[in-house]
Order: structure tokens, then C-alpha cells, then sequence
């Protein structure tokens, strides 16, 4: 399942997305940051989970991940 379609899942489980709370930044080596965000809706939330990685040219998004608020609280381990 894909971003977009996460995201309207949530829309139609949660209600439309309000807000975006930070949550954690993790580093994980010199280069490489974990970071989680809430995602707030008015019946739910989803975690974004994303590990950024510091490339010559800027920060550049290494990986992606996403639950809904039931299972998603192991991405903040």
C-alpha cells in the first residue's frame, strides 16, 4: 500500500488530518537519522516513521514507514 493510499485510508477510518506532532529523532550513525511523527486525525493517527540520510547535496528520505495509531507505536522503538 502506498503514501496516498494510506493517507485516504486514514481519511475515511479517522476523519480529515489536522496536524502533524513530532514525536522522536533517533541517529542512528553519523549519517543516518530515524525521526516519527504523529499524524493526527479527530478519530485516530498514524505514525510516520522516516530514516533520513545526509547526502553530500542535502538530507535525502532513505526509508518510509507507517501505521495506523493500534499497531503503530513499535516504530518509535
Amino acid at each position: 500500500q502506498g503514501v496516498i493510499d494510506t493517507r485516504t485510508n486514514a481519511v475515511r477510518a479517522y476523519g480529515p488530518s489536522r496536524d502533524f506532532e513530532f514525536c522522536r529523532e533517533t541517529p542512528i550513525g553519523p549519517s543516518l537519522v530515524r525521526v516519527a511523527y504523529l499524524e493526527k486525525h479527530p478519530g485516530g493517527c498514524v505514525l510516520w516513521a522516516l530514516v533520513v540520510y545526509d547526502a553530500p547535496d542535502g538530507w535525502q528520505v532513505s526509508a518510509l514507514s507507517y501505521q495506523a495509531s493500534e499497531s503503530g507505536f513499535s516504530l518509535l522503538h
